[in-house]
């Protein structure tokens, strides 16, 4: 099968980001599968929507926005179904286009939710969690985990458990999964819970040779 292309989300269209793959959703709308993307027209990010689709990713609704020219410019969202009919969504913030006022706020990640399905979106709050970008997962036991690089020393890659599905995190007792990675080209975590209170964190990162490669580390909660 050959690429199925999206509609547009702007006009004339402008290239999306998106750390996430197409997530199956059980009651988000309608069950289907829910795909999370950023606008990202030089020299900012602006706009990051949600497609659902109905059909296994055949064909896709149109767009539903997240979040609209933000003050702050977010990129690379992340989706999990926390309760029947409530996503939450990570957003990691960029340097790109933020004015002075706002440069403290940035490397923290950012979160809002829909409560109506995936139609309406909160505005983004700050976690309390440094690093990006943010990879979500719902546990067995209902806790949503967030997992995160950390692009200054120590160098490495941490997590954060939430209770109460993303309002709070709890950031002092924040993880640390690695932190002895050689520089700040490290990231992009993902996390799956093979049985239950037991985890594997891949993510990218430098050998202290130079040699860029792909990494793990199992975690035990």
């Amino acid at each position: 099968m050959g690429a199925i292309p999206l509609r547009p989300l702007s006009s004339p269209p402008a290239p999306t980001v998106t750390v996430s793959v197409a997530q199956e959703l059980s009651s988000c709308r309608t069950d289907g599968f829910a795909y999370a993307v950023t606008e990202q027209p030089p020299p900012m990010n602006r706009h990051t929507y949600v497609l659902y689709s109905r059909t296994s990713c055949r064909t896709w609704d149109p767009p539903v926005l997240i979040v609209e020219s933000p003050e702050l410019s977010y990129i690379e969202p992340h989706l999990a179904e926390v309760s029947p009919g409530e996503i939450y969504c990570i957003l990691r913030t960029s340097n790109l286009g933020v004015p002075a006022t706002r440069q403290s706020d940035m490397g923290y990640l950012y979160g809002c939710r829909s409560t109506d399905g995936g139609q309406t979106w909160s505005t983004p709050k700050s976690t309390g969690m440094f690093g990006l970008p943010g990879d979500l997962l719902v546990l067995h036991d209902g806790r949503l985990l967030c997992t995160y690089g950390r692009r200054t020393a120590p160098f490495g890659i941490r997590a954060c458990v939430s209770e109460d599905a993303g309002r709070t995190w709890q950031v002092e007792k924040e993880m640390v999964i690695r932190d002895d990675l050689p520089n700040s080209d490290l990231g992009y975590p993902a996390t799956i819970e093979y049985t239950p209170g037991h985890l594997f964190v891949c993510y990218y990162g430098q050998e202290p040779d130079g040699v860029t490669c792909i990494q793990g580390t199992y975690l035990s909660l």
